[in-house]
C-alpha cells in the first residue's frame, strides 16, 4: 500500500470548506485562506496544513474521496454481489461523492497533467482503496496485475465522467460497464491469477491461461516500464513476473534461457519469446492492432526507424546524463561525462522538435503511436536534466502529453515513486 497524505479533522474540514472557492479560483492558497475563518482558523494556517500548496491539497482531496467511498461501501449491502459488481459500486460511489465538486476535479486534472508522478501515485492509492473496499486484500503476485488493470479502468472512467454533463452519471457508468467487460470479469481473473505459482523470484509462471497469454518479465523501475505502458495502452491483460536486473534476477539460468543477454524486459506472448523493449513494443502494437500500430507498410518502416534511432542515437547520451547526475552514487558520478552527454543531446532533441513540427505533434501518422511511446520512454531519462529541453517547446508539450495519458499513469503507478 502507498502511504496516504497527512490526515486530520483540520485537513478534511479545510478541504470541504474550500471546495466552493476552488471551483471558482482553482487549487490556490487564496481559495484555502478564504475558507479557514469559517472554521475558526487563521488564514495563515493554510501553509501549515498544506505546505506543498496545490499539489498537497489535490492529493489530500483524492485521499478524502477514497475514504468517503470506503465508508459508503461499508454501509452498502454487497453480500450477494460478485467482485466485479462490488468494484463497479465502489467506483460509482466515489463518483457520487465527487459529483458536487466536478469543476474542482477538472481543475485538479489539469494540474496533475503537469505532475505525472504524483498523478500516478494518487491513481495507485485509489486503485488500492477500491480493491480493499470491494473485499479483495490479497498481496500475492496477482495484486500487481489487478492494481494495474483497475488503475486503467478507473482513470479512463474518471476522464469520461469529466465529460459527462448528465445528472445521474448514466453515460459514465455505461462507459465503466464497457471497460469492465473489455478486460473480462474481474472475479474470473482473480481466480485464474491466484493459481499462478512462483517457486522463487524470477522463476517462470506455471500456468497456461489464454486470458494471460502475455507474460512480462522485469520490474517497473527498469526498461520494463516501456512494455508495461504499452500493455496498458492496448488494454492487454498480462502477468508480471518480477525479475530484477542482476545476478539474483535477470542473470539466473532460467531467465538467461529466455534472454541470453541477462537483461530485462523480456516477454512470452503466446509461446513467442522476445527481448529488447523497443522490439517488444513494436510486436505488441502490430499483433494487437489499433491506432498505435502501423496502418501500412510505410508507417511500419517509419516506426521501426524511430525505434532504431531511439536505441542508437537518443538513449545512449540520455542514459549517460541520467547516470552521472542522479543514478550513480556521488562518488561514481563524473561531471565531464554528464556535461558531454548533455551537450550531445542537443542534436537528437532538435531532430525531435523538427519532426514533431512536421508531423502535427507526433512522429508517425499524425497520431499517438508506438513510435511516440518508445521515444517518450527514453525522454523520461531527461527528467534529471530538464535544461536539455529548454528551447524545445514542441518536445516538452509532446512529452508532457504522453506522460499524462491514462495508460501511462496506470503503468507508472506500479513504480511506486
Amino acid at each position: 500500500m502507498i502511504a496516504p497524505p497527512e490526515r486530520s479533522a483540520a485537513h478534511d474540514g479545510a478541504l470541504r470548506a474550500a471546495l466552493p472557492g476552488i471551483a471558482e479560483h482553482g487549487w490556490t492558497a487564496q481559495a484555502l485562506r478564504a475558507a479557514l475563518p469559517a472554521l475558526g482558523l487563521d488564514p495563515a494556517e493554510a501553509e501549515w496544513l498544506f505546505p506543498g500548496g496545490a499539489a498537497d491539497m489535490i492529493e489530500a482531496f483524492a485521499d478524502l474521496a477514497d475514504r468517503e467511498m470506503a465508508l459508503a461501501m461499508a454501509g452498502a449491502d454487497t453480500a450477494e454481489m460478485g467482485l466485479t459488481k462490488r468494484v463497479r459500486l465502489a467506483i460509482a460511489l466515489r463518483l457520487a461523492f465527487l459529483r458536487p465538486h466536478r469543476q474542482a476535479v477538472r481543475r485538479a486534472a489539469l494540474h496533475l497533467a503537469a505532475d505525472p508522478l504524483r498523478a500516478a501515485r494518487i491513481g495507485a492509492r485509489t486503485a488500492d482503496a477500491i480493491w480493499h473496499a470491494a473485499g479483495d486484500s490479497s498481496a500475492d503476485l496477482s495484486w500487481y496485475t489487478k492494481r494495474a488493470i483497475l488503475i486503467a479502468i478507473h482513470s479512463s472512467t474518471l476522464l469520461a465522467w469529466l465529460r459527462d454533463d448528465g445528472e445521474d452519471d448514466a453515460a459514465t457508468l455505461a462507459f465503466l460497464d464497457r471497460r469492465l467487460a473489455l478486460v473480462g470479469r474481474i472475479g474470473r481473473l482473480r481466480g485464474r491469477l491466484s493459481r499462478v505459482s512462483l517457486p522463487r523470484p524470477g522463476a517462470p509462471p506455471t500456468h497456461k491461461d489464454p486470458i494471460m497469454a502475455l507474460t512480462i518479465y522485469g520490474v517497473p523501475k527498469s526498461r520494463a516500464i516501456r512494455t508495461l505502458w504499452m500493455a496498458h495502452e492496448l488494454a492487454a491483460p498480462y502477468a508480471l513476473v518480477e525479475v530484477a536486473p542482476g545476478p539474483e534476477g535477470s542473470r539466473l539460468p532460467e531467465n538467461v534461457a529466455r534472454n541470453p543477454n541477462g537483461t530485462v524486459p523480456f516477454i512470452e506472448d503466446d509461446g513467442l519469446v522476445l527481448f529488447e523493449s523497443f522490439a517488444i513494443n513494436l510486436h505488441l502494437a502490430k499483433s494487437r492492432g489499433g491506432p498505435l500500430a502501423p496502418a501500412n507498410a510505410a508507417e511500419d518502416s517509419l516506426m521501426t526507424m524511430w525505434a532504431v534511432w531511439c536505441a542508437a542515437t537518443l538513449e545512449p547520451p540520455a542514459a549517460t546524463a541520467m547516470y552521472h547526475t542522479a543514478f550513480y552514487p556521488p562518488e561514481k558520478r563524473e561531471k565531464a561525462k554528464a556535461e558531454a552527454a548533455i551537450a550531445e543531446l542537443a542534436g537528437p532533441v532538435a531532430v525531435l522538435e523538427q519532426s514533431l513540427a512536421k508531423g502535427g505533434g507526433y512522429l508517425v501518422g499524425g497520431r499517438f503511436t508506438v513510435a511516440d511511446l518508445n521515444a517518450i520512454s527514453v525522454a523520461f531519462y531527461l527528467r534529471f536534466v530538464p535544461q536539455v529541453l529548454a528551447g524545445f517547446p514542441g518536445v516538452r508539450a509532446w512529452y508532457e502529453a504522453g506522460m499524462a495519458r491514462p495508460a501511462n499513469r496506470a503503468a507508472f503507478a506500479l513504480r511506486g515513486d
